[in-house]
């Protein structure tokens, strides 16, 4: 995909955000992908926190547990500042 492409899907999701909310927001990143769910977490002190959650699978928005930081993959994306990718998550 090209940069003018990425500039246009970002310029959609602020725009989805700022008129129908995050979870529209997330549901569009997550029309994006192959992933069945995509999420916005906060890192407070220790724990991480799971504030928005979309399943494409399922209609009813539960939120993962709260658990420490160093239990999960969004650490590694915290300390490099890149995408992190899981091919078998049910392996790893």
């Amino acid at each position: 995909m090209n940069h003018s492409a990425h500039v246009e899907q970002i310029q959609l999701l602020r725009t989805m955000i700022r008129w129908d909310g995050i979870q529209f927001g997330l549901q569009y990143l997550n029309s994006l992908s192959q992933h069945r769910y995509t999420g916005l977490f906060l890192f407070n002190g220790d724990t991480l926190i799971n504030t928005f959650i979309y399943d494409r699978q399922s209609a009813v928005q539960n939120l993962f547990p709260e658990k420490p930081a160093n239990h999960s993959y969004c650490l590694s994306v915290k300390h490099s500042g890149q995408p992190f990718q899981v091919d078998n998550a049910a392996l790893d």
